[in-house]
């Protein structure tokens, strides 16, 4: 469905609410759990995880998982786990982050970049400041999100789940180390479990924004009234 310049005014206008921060400690494996992740409209893409690894390598790659969608979806938040928050009370990200997502012909749609300073929710550090706004991606296609691991550490995931509107794909990445958002050459590597944590997105599906728009115009018609018979 595409949408009106009206509607996207109005879905921009909307407020990304962010929760409290979660912390966990401990060996592994651990269960995150995120509120959100089942929640109909602005819904964390992958909101519950059961890390068994962490690492870091000393280099630099472009990784993470591919998705496709049961509904057409609005980017409102890109996220990048913070190992250092599980790990010690109050850690942060060793660096910024970069956090892109790509469509199947290997095209930047849109990326940001994710500061340790940014907002911590349920580990990951947010941001909804990227590229291209408003950004919608499209039901039944393929798409891919990748962070640039930089000096931060990633997990891997053995058990994942995911917004009712996402159906999560495979883990990939490139193999030539880099510290450039860079489309994945490696996708479903059997030595790894399930996704690189890694980049992390929220969404609201297109039903979400269609009663976005509705409440919105209900509200600009209930104020155009009460100035009418204020006259």
């Amino acid at each position: 469905m595409n949408l009106t310049k009206l509607t996207q005014l109005l879905v921009t206008l909307s407020v990304l609410t962010i929760g409290s921060p979660a912390v966990k400690a401990g060996g592994f494996p651990v269960t995150l759990s995120t509120s959100s992740s089942n929640a109909g409209d602005n819904a964390t893409a992958i909101g519950s995880i059961s890390f068994i690894n962490g690492s870091y390598d000393g280099n630099s790659y472009s990784m993470g998982w591919s998705f496709t969608l049961d509904e057409s979806v609005q980017v409102t938040a890109l996220g990048m786990f913070n190992y250092n928050a599980w790990t010690t009370l109050g850690g942060t990200l060793n660096e910024s982050a970069a956090v892109g997502i790509f469509d199947a012909s290997g095209d930047l749609i849109t990326s940001g970049i994710v500061t340790p300073t940014d907002p911590l929710v349920d580990l990951f550090n947010w941001t909804t400041s990227f590229s291209n706004t408003p950004v919608y991606l499209q039901k039944d296609q393929t798409y891919y999100i990748e962070a640039v691991s930089g000096t931060n550490w990633y997990s891997y995931s053995s058990v994942i789940t995911t917004a009712p509107w996402l159906t999560f794909l495979n883990n990939n990445y490139n193999s030539i180390p880099t510290n450039s958002l860079t489309f994945p050459n490696i996708s479903a590597d059997p030595s790894y479990n399930t996704a690189f944590i890694g980049p992390n997105f929220q969404g609201i599906p297109e039903p979400s924004i269609m009663a976005l728009l509705i409440a919105g115009l209900s509200a600009m018609g209930l104020k155009r009234r009460q100035a009418t018979r204020t006259v």
